[in-house]
């Protein structure tokens, strides 16, 4: 007889977090917090702005990135 576990929810979404209203899955790390928003972090705004949304992509100005990470933090805690 198989005898089947829940799966948790961190094994679930390898240790990312769902959020609740678009099922997308974020990680988050340290290295959010450490790496400077410069010429090159700029360059690749600009970049990865032309062939996606850049409200939806990684490398966005501080003032968005923070705006952001508040916004889905209120979500997933509410």
């Amino acid at each position: 007889m198989l005898i089947r576990h829940p799966i948790s929810i961190f094994q679930q979404t390898d240790g990312g977090i769902i959020d609740p209203t678009t099922h997308e899955i974020y990680f988050m790390g340290i290295i959010d917090i450490l790496q400077p928003y410069n010429l090159r972090k700029r360059i690749e705004t600009g970049l990865k702005g032309l062939r996606y949304d850049k409200e939806g992509i990684s490398a966005v100005a501080p003032d968005l990135y923070a705006r952001r990470f508040v916004d889905f933090m209120k979500r997933v805690t509410a």
